[in-house]
């Protein structure tokens, strides 16, 4: 278990680090590596949570394969999506 834990771990550092290249923003202080799926109210979309920032959340959708990220989000724990986004297409 430990092994799996670390390789998710690593993966999911991998996948944060990418996002961010393609939204060009590199989180710094403050910043959160997570992995927290957000309700979307839709079956159009399956988005991610993947970096919180402190003024926003830098996210994956898999069903649209974009990367986006939303200025100003709270700082509640996986709330459903609510903000401006910003989407560029992988």
């Amino acid at each position: 278990m430990s092994r799996l834990y670390e390789e998710v771990r690593i993966r999911l550092e991998e996948m944060s680090m990418i996002t961010s290249r393609t939204l060009k923003k590199i989180p710094g202080p403050g910043s959160e590596i997570r992995f927290c799926p957000l309700a979307s109210g839709t079956e159009e979309f399956e988005v991610v949570e993947l970096v919180r920032l402190p003024r926003g959340w830098i996210c994956y959708d898999y069903r649209q394969g974009a990367c986006f990220e939303f200025e100003g989000a709270g700082s509640e724990a996986c709330p459903s999506i609510e903000g401006t986004a910003h989407e560029t297409t992988n």
